[in-house]
């Protein structure tokens, strides 16, 4: 029965269609089942949505008409735009992307959601903004709700692998969905060159030539520390030494440090230039380049005393979130075509799905770009853009922060580690140095209701958040809610192995088992251990459903202190029934909860703490100031017709 189990594999897991024709054929020779297995297979192939024509899209074709491509996303960590040559840097640090990109359409403003890589990586590859997948922090995995585009990609037919080199994107955290091939290249060694992943990627193709295929590459050059290999450590300086850190700089810095971190930056951006073009060059010589989907993107940018700091990960500012992105259509379709409109990590997804000729799903948060490409890189009508930071150093201290870029302006909530509320245009002031909160307070309260209104509109419903004591032991929570009426929309957030949620087919239960894992860390000069905390969130329907918090343990016998509202009120025993509208439980939003000025978790008593973040409701809309109500019309947050939430 063997023909019969790679039948049903063929079917639901994908092979490409020449490849089922092939396996049909063989069929029909080799066993007596052979007319079924051909029906089967021959159903098999109708399943792969798109691919509808028999060729290569000529040049100036409508792109979204082409077959299904060969599709690579190859990811450069930590790449910041302005030292690129087609980005206008005097250095030769990317000849071979400066050549890919005349095949290509470039964007020209292109942003990432957060400033470092968990997040990035997984908007990218899910397609919605990290409040949504809730792989925000060090610890976080994955939710298995989250669907990424591997996943999406296998259910049509593709064959699907991924090599990657930053551990932030490994197997523990959930990174390995939808990929039937997964390779951490380099896992046991500190640095991985991109001409290592180009040695897996090559073995993979001549042991696995599958097609079509979705290659996901993820290099680490130019990650920290700089270090060139040679002859790259001598491309722009004569000092062979590599800047390994510290990156805690300041006005004070001195020049030539600062100077030599550029010089070995940019060095290590020319090596992965070069291993960038030697994937080309493979893809031309095995016939795959011309017909094949390949975007260029990074997954967040660097700072180097931009704002007197250096490295990625504590705040949202330009030089963090301003990304790289080119992509090189099938035929090489609009090539040299050059858009200004804002562009997204979160629209590749639905880019990728769209030129398939396959649905986009209505949870994904990003558009798909193939109007702006076929509108000959028109300017667009700006849609606001937001980010989202909250990661907690090693140390405990956390970086939590949110923006939101609209037109001309970026506003800032910085809640940690010292509360500030910044506004910047950055059309005049790209920099970012000139605050303009004082000056221009009505600007900065509109974009602080939009950024309101976003998150309440990805965290409203009850949310639930434990914390561990703040010692060494790992301990397993476990949790029973049930409602009179529904639960919906349940999301984890900062999840690990182990951890799981699933609420009951009538949808009146949830259960949760989160698996707390406290790690070591310095504070002022003593070891200290980090808190963990695991979240998760659900909606309520209707609105004045009951909800009974009805078992919460620790270890499958202790019973779990809970602490409800902003106040953070001790419940007393259990159960514990509310109702989601009492205005006594009902926050701004979850991360307020743990975010007073100085705060840590490790102060934060061990248990459960329960808080509701409310929806935007029409009375919310139809109070609304004039002005900021226009606008979110004109963006496609509310209807100008009946006020409702789109």
């Amino acid at each position: 029965m063997s023909w019969m189990r790679e039948t049903i594999r063929v079917i639901t897991g994908g092979v490409q269609k020449a490849s089922l024709q092939a396996r049909a054929s063989r069929a029909m020779r080799c066993s007596a089942g052979g007319r079924l297995t051909v029906l089967l297979l021959l159903w098999g192939m109708s399943l792969v949505p798109g691919c509808r024509r028999e060729g290569p899209v000529a040049a100036g074709d409508d792109v979204s008409a082409g077959p299904c491509p060969n599709i690579v996303i190859y990811l450069v960590d930590t790449l910041r735009p302005d030292r690129l040559g087609l980005f206008g840097h005097d250095r030769p640090t990317s000849p071979r992307l400066d050549a890919f990109a005349a095949d290509s359409v470039v964007f020209e403003e292109t942003y990432s959601p957060s400033g470092w890589t968990k997040p990035a990586v997984a908007s990218l590859l899910s397609g919605v903004n990290p409040p949504r997948h809730g792989a925000i922090t060090r610890t976080n995995r994955l939710p298995p709700q989250v669907t990424l585009l591997g996943e999406r990609l296998g259910n049509f037919g593709y064959h699907t692998a991924a090599m990657i080199s930053n551990p932030n994107v490994t197997r523990t955290w959930g990174f390995d969905q939808g990929f039937e091939s997964f390779y951490d290249v380099g896992a046991d060694t500190q640095e991985t060159r991109a001409d290592e992943i180009n040695k897996a990627i090559f073995e993979h193709m001549d042991q696995d030539p599958r097609k079509p295929f979705f290659y996901f590459v993820h290099t680490l050059d130019p990650h920290a520390p700089y270090d060139p290999p040679p002859p790259y450590e001598r491309m722009f300086t004569d000092n062979p030494a590599p800047f390994r850190g510290p990156f805690k700089m300041n006005a004070n810095t001195p020049e030539a440090r600062l100077r030599h971190a550029w010089d070995k930056y940019d060095a290590e951006i020319a090596f992965n230039d070069e291993q960038f073009g030697l994937l080309l060059d493979r893809l031309k010589a095995d016939g795959l380049y011309e017909d094949a989907m390949i975007i260029f993107v990074a997954d967040h940018g660097e700072e180097l005393l931009d704002h007197n700091g250096g490295g990625h990960g504590h705040t949202l500012y330009q030089e963090l979130v301003r990304v790289p992105m080119v992509i090189k259509f099938p035929g090489n379709s609009h090539a040299g075509q050059r858009v200004r409109a804002r562009a997204s990590l979160i629209d590749v997804a639905p880019t990728i799905l769209s030129y398939l000729n396959a649905e986009v799903p209505a949870e994904l948060e990003g558009i798909s770009l193939l109007p702006l490409v076929q509108g000959d890189g028109a300017e667009a009508p700006s849609r606001p853009m937001f980010f989202d930071l909250d990661l907690q150093r090693r140390d405990g201290t956390l970086n939590v922060a949110k923006a939101v870029l609209s037109e001309d302006y970026k506003y800032f909530e910085v809640v940690s580690p010292r509360p500030e509320r910044m506004l910047f245009n950055v059309s005049q002031d790209p920099g970012e140095q000139a605050n303009l909160v004082g000056s221009e307070p009505a600007k900065a309260e509109q974009l602080a209701a939009m950024l309101g209104a976003y998150t309440a509109s990805v965290a409203g419903g009850v949310h639930l958040i434990l914390v561990n004591r703040g010692d060494m032991l790992d301990r397993v929570y476990e949790g029973k809610l049930k409602t009179s009426g529904r639960f919906v929309g349940l999301r984890q957030y900062q999840c690990e192995q182990g951890d799981s949620a699933q609420v009951s087919a009538d949808g009146r239960t949830l259960t949760f088992r989160a698996v707390l894992r406290n790690h070591p860390g310095v504070r002022k000069s003593k070891t200290k251990w980090v808190t963990d905390e695991d979240r998760l969130s659900v909606g309520v329907e209707p609105a004045d459903a009951d909800v009974t918090v009805e078992r919460l343990v620790v270890d499958a016998s202790e019973e779990l202190p809970l602490f409800i509202g902003p106040e953070r009120r001790p419940a007393g025993p259990l159960p514990l029934r509310f109702v989601p509208e009492d205005p006594s439980l009902q926050i701004a939003e979850p991360g307020a909860l743990f975010r007073e000025e100085g705060e840590l978790l490790n102060e934060m008593a061990q248990g459960a703490y329960l808080v509701v973040v409310r929806s935007v409701e029409r009375s919310d809309i139809e109070g609304m100031d004039p002005e900021l109500r226009a606008r979110l019309e004109r963006l496609g947050y509310i209807s100008a017709e009946d006020g409702e939430e789109y």
